[in-house]
C-alpha cells in the first residue's frame, strides 16, 4: 500500500467499525496485504468467524494481556522481522487507550504507523438513535465493581451533562470471565449508584435509549424509562444514551427509530 517509509517496517491499525461488514476498502487492503495479521476481540463484540470470512484469512488472536501487559511485543517483533503487520480492532483504533500505547511503542522501535479509522460506536449509536451528535456532552463506561467498589464516573458525567440539557453516552463493560455486561446488570449498577449518590440522576423515571447489537441483522433500539427498560431482552453489545433536552425533531425521530427495528 505504499506506506513503508525508506525501508522502515510499518504497522497498520485497522478499525473494523461496529461489525466486520462496516470495514472500509482501505482497511481490507491493509489487512490482506500485511505480512503479519493480528486481531483482538476483547474491547468490543466481534464474531471471529464473520471477520475471517470478510478478511479471507485468519488473524493471530491477541488477549488483553498480550497488548497491555506484554506491550504488544508479538505485533512489534513481527512488523520488524517481516516488514509489515496489521492489528484488527473493533470500532476505531484510538477509542481504546490500549492501541494508543501500542502506537507509542511502535514509534519508539522505529516502526512507521498507519491508522485506518473505522466507524466508532460513539457516533454510530447517536446516529442510529436519531439524537444530535452536536449535543453529546460526555462518554463514560458502566463498569463491573472492582474489589467491591463501583466507579461513579457514569453518574458524575451524566449529572454534569443533564444539568446542561445535553446527551450522555454510556458504554457497557466487558469482562474476560463474565463477558459483555447485560442491560439488566447495567440498570442494577445505575440504581446502586443512585442509591449511593442520591442526586436524582438514575431514578426509575429517567429516560434512556438502548442501542443493541448495532451493525448486525438483529440490531434493535429501545426507548423508555429505566423502570420500563428493566425487562427488555436487549442482546449485547449494548450502548446506553441518557438523553438531555430533546428538541421536537429529535424526539419524534428517536421514537420512530425505537419503534421500527
Amino acid at each position: 500500500m505504499g506506506d513503508t517509509q525508506r525501508g522502515k517496517p510499518v504497522l497498520y491499525l485497522v478499525g473494523v467499525g461496529p461489525s466486520p461488514q462496516y470495514m472500509s476498502l482501505e482497511g481490507l487492503r491493509a489487512a490482506r496485504s500485511a505480512e503479519c495479521l493480528f486481531g483482538e476481540t476483547y474491547t468490543t463484540y466481534m464474531p471471529r468467524g464473520l471477520l475471517v470470512d470478510v478478511l479471507g484469512r485468519e488473524p493471530m488472536w491477541l488477549s488483553r494481556r498480550d497488548l497491555e501487559d506484554l506491550e504488544g511485543r508479538d505485533v512489534i517483533e513481527c512488523a520488524k522481522r517481516r516488514g509489515s503487520a496489521a492489528l484488527i480492532v473493533g470500532g476505531d483504533p484510538f477509542m481504546a487507550t490500549t492501541h494508543a500505547a501500542l502506537v507509542a511503542t511502535a514509534k519508539r522501535e522505529g516502526i512507521s504507523v498507519r491508522v485506518i479509522h473505522g466507524v466508532s460506536i460513539v457516533c454510530a449509536a447517536l446516529s442510529a438513535a436519531c439524537v444530535s451528535p452536536y449535543k453529546l456532552c460526555g462518554v463514560a463506561t458502566v463498569t463491573y465493581p472492582r474489589m467491591g467498589v463501583m466507579s461513579s464516573r457514569p453518574y458524575d458525567v451524566a449529572r454534569r451533562c443533564l444539568s446542561e440539557g445535553l446527551h450522555t453516552l454510556l458504554l457497557l463493560d466487558v469482562d474476560e470471565e463474565r463477558g459483555f455486561m447485560t442491560l439488566r446488570e447495567a440498570i442494577d449498577i445505575l440504581r446502586r449508584l443512585e442509591e449511593a449518590q442520591g442526586g436524582g440522576i438514575f431514578t426509575e423515571e429517567r429516560d434512556l435509549i438502548v442501542v443493541s447489537r448495532l451493525g448486525y441483522g438483529d440490531q434493535a433500539i429501545y426507548m423508555g424509562t429505566l423502570k420500563e427498560l428493566e425487562g427488555v431482552d436487549a442482546k449485547p453489545p449494548i450502548t446506553l444514551i441518557v438523553p438531555g433536552r430533546l428538541n421536537d425533531v429529535e424526539a419524534e425521530c428517536a421514537l420512530y427509530m425505537a419503534a421500527h427495528r
